[in-house]
């Protein structure tokens, strides 16, 4: 039977990874099977939440510079200055956060569910990208020429948003390991988000239904899942 891998990350200011492995075909807790609707508003179960405490890793003696302490706000981001040919750190706008700060994972029958709350400020300070792997082989490279350190995992699946679907130009598709375009995510049907809210009310929320068959995977008793944030 495969395995899925399933890693959230933000190119601009990325969490550390952290492996959490779930035997069964149950989260903890028990949230599967659960139908999450897409519409923006989250109702996934509390027992489909995976908080970064306790499965966020450093908790503590993490470095600020590099964005990896639990519950880090990550109000800067990195833009390439071409003139100086370097990257330069700048501070984001008061009520806006790069940060990934919540992730919850759930699946019926028909679809995965992955919702994320946080980045508010993907129209100017960087994408989302959510990566799974769910075969041997894969890439190790990222979308749009980013640069992502995947820990030797190799990636078969991203989700890839540049701009918030809520947006009338908002953008998130599905391409497999070659970036080849399986689908475009489309504003209430597979994707949806909260629109904007501030940093102080917990971020933007992103929700994202994926078929098993888009992934290639049959689903079934025992699957073995892998979630690193």
């Amino acid at each position: 039977m495969k395995k899925l891998l399933l890693v959230a990350f933000m190119v601009v200011c990325g969490l550390a990874a952290t492996t959490v492995t779930m035997a069964g075909a149950n989260l903890p807790g028990g949230a599967f099977p659960h139908t999450e609707p897409i519409d923006g508003s989250n109702t996934f179960p509390p027992t489909s939440h995976l908080p970064e405490d306790p499965f966020g890793s450093p908790v503590l003696g993490g470095s600020t510079e590099h964005s990896d302490l639990w519950n880090e706000s990550c109000a800067t981001h990195w833009t390439w200055n071409n003139s100086h040919k370097a990257w330069v750190k700048e501070t984001l706008p008061e009520g806006h956060t790069m940060d990934i700060r919540e992730l919850w994972l759930t699946w019926d029958t028909s679809n995965v569910y992955i919702g994320v709350q946080g980045p508010n400020s993907l129209w100017d300070a960087g994408d989302l990208f959510i990566a799974l792997d769910v075969a041997e082989g894969g890439t190790y490279m990222a979308p749009w020429n980013k640069t992502v350190d995947f820990d030797g995992w190799l990636i078969d699946y991203f989700i890839s948003v540049e701009r918030p679907l809520s947006d009338p130009a908002g953008y998130a598709v599905l391409t497999d390991s070659t970036f080849f375009d399986i689908k475009t995510f489309t504003n209430g049907i597979d994707g949806a988000d909260s629109g904007w809210r501030s940093a102080n009310d917990g971020g933007m929320f992103y929700e994202f239904a994926l078929s098993w068959a888009d992934l290639g995977v049959t689903p079934g008793t025992a699957q073995n899942l892998r979630l690193s944030v």
